[in-house]
């Protein structure tokens, strides 16, 4: 029986004009694409997390990080059943 877990993130989009900004990520050997952002930390915010996550991964402040909604994705990997809850938001 595959391990089941809850796995909450935070995300941020930011745009310009028709461009959002993306990161390449590789899980399981299956490469995607999607805004910036990672795990929140146990007593931190979604925003505290999204701010935390741009300046480790690009060295770069946030401005104006607004709510947009939640999305829920429960998936199977083979190896782990799980349901991820990401906290998205709008940042510049």
């Amino acid at each position: 029986m595959p391990e089941e877990r809850i796995r909450p993130i935070a995300i941020c989009v930011c745009r310009d004009a028709d461009r959002i900004l993306v990161a390449e990520y590789c899980e399981q050997g299956r490469l995607y694409y999607r805004p910036l952002g990672g795990a929140i930390e146990f007593g931190e915010r979604g925003e505290e997390t999204v701010r935390r996550e741009f300046c480790e991964e690009i060295a770069a402040d946030l401005t104006d990080v607004r709510y947009l909604g939640t999305l829920e994705n429960i998936y199977n990997n083979g190896n782990c059943a799980a349901m991820r809850l990401c906290w998205s938001t709008m940042g510049a």
